[in-house]
């Protein structure tokens, strides 16, 4: 049996100060759209009518706001499919499904999906969103949630051969929501096909692609849509909150008395946070010192009272996204000792 978590998407879609919130019907939350899988046999993103053709929705709840509707923004493209919780707590038992003839060599089923980890993996276990292949699951979010960020957009490949297809089966394949007192949870990209590959990710998502801070007086301008949130941090960090939006890494070695000074703006305003640290396994804990002004100007000065390598990171407060500036100025420098290739990457995003 293989379940395979792909890669975490870009953004989370609540503010980590309301972590513990309820999506409504009228929430807003953003997204950037998911890498097209061109491979596709079968795929469905909820782009038109709803339920799309040969689609079946199976409604317990007797309120029609309280199934499964077409949702927007989605993981990939304009809209998702998603259920919000009732907040009467009516029991919500609610199916979504689909026959498909699978083919021999296409057997991996692959979906967006998101939840509430609060609400339906700790402290509460209130809901569930599941997938089924002729009844049986092959996927449940309390399981194989591959977040702890609620309501984040994750990649799932769930290899249909681990469950004994080999091709020629004509099978339903069900996306359910259950549970009471729960909060959202949606699909997006369904497809049924070959393997899926995620593409690298660009410059500067990661550590080991970090993105070379210049010496001396700089200016850098970039943008962090596109980018996953990697490195966020718990409220109380260094920079005097949480920060769970899409980061950008840059690197740099610094001596003891070196100094290290930036000036962040963005280009809409959104809320940007940025710190520097030490260790990429332990953002909040290595986090040396950071600033998150509202809206944006977020801005330090530090001098290294160690040597050693140090990543700036560029982020948001929650789910601010666009281009931004950096300037300022850096005593030290940085010469790569070698190139990561995308296989090791890769191994960071299964």
């Amino acid at each position: 049996m293989k379940r395979t978590l792909i890669i975490v998407l870009t953004l989370l879609v609540i503010s980590s100060v309301a972590f513990a919130g309820k999506m409504t019907p009228d929430a807003k939350f953003s997204t950037e759209p998911f890498a097209p899988m061109s491979y596709r046999v079968y795929s469905e993103g909820f782009e038109g009518t709803f339920p799309p053709a040969g689609w079946v929705v199976t409604a317990t709840n007797p309120d029609p706001l309280y199934t499964w509707v077409q949702y927007t923004p989605g993981g990939e493209g304009t809209y998702c499919a998603s259920v919000v919780y009732d907040p009467a707590l009516v029991p919500q038992l609610e199916t979504m499904s689909f026959t498909h003839t699978l083919v021999a060599g296409e057997l991996h089923l692959t979906f967006l999906a998101m939840a509430s980890y609060y609400w339906a993996v700790d402290p509460y276990q209130n809901y569930d969103i599941y997938v089924t292949v002729d009844g049986v699951t092959v996927w449940d979010y309390f399981t194989d949630y591959g977040s702890v960020a609620s309501y984040e957009w994750v990649a799932y490949d769930i290899d249909l051969a681990g469950f004994g297809y080999v091709g020629g089966e004509t099978v339903e394949i069900a996306f359910v929501y259950t549970g009471t007192d729960g909060a959202q949870g949606g699909f997006d990209a369904v497809s049924v096909g070959e393997e899926y590959i995620p593409p690298p990710p660009p410059e500067g998502d990661v550590c080991e692609t970090a993105l070379i801070l210049p010496s001396g007086d700089f200016v850098v301008t970039g943008t962090n849509v596109g980018f996953a949130n990697d490195y966020p941090l718990a409220s109380g960090s260094c920079t005097g909150y949480s920060a769970s939006g899409q980061d950008v890494v840059y690197v740099t070695n610094l001596d003891v008395g070196d100094e290290l000074t930036v000036l962040m703006t963005t280009d809409t305003g959104w809320d940007d946070s940025i710190f520097l640290m030490t260790d990429c396994l332990d953002p909040f804990g290595s986090c040396v010192i950071g600033a998150d002004a509202y809206p944006d100007g977020s801005t330090f000065s530090y001098v290294a009272t160690e040597a050693g390598t140090y990543y700036l990171v560029v982020s948001a407060y929650s789910s601010g996204t666009g281009g931004y500036t950096i300037e300022g100025y850096n005593g030290g420098s940085y010469t790569p000792v070698e190139e990561s290739s995308w296989g090791s990457i890769k191994a960071l995003y299964r």
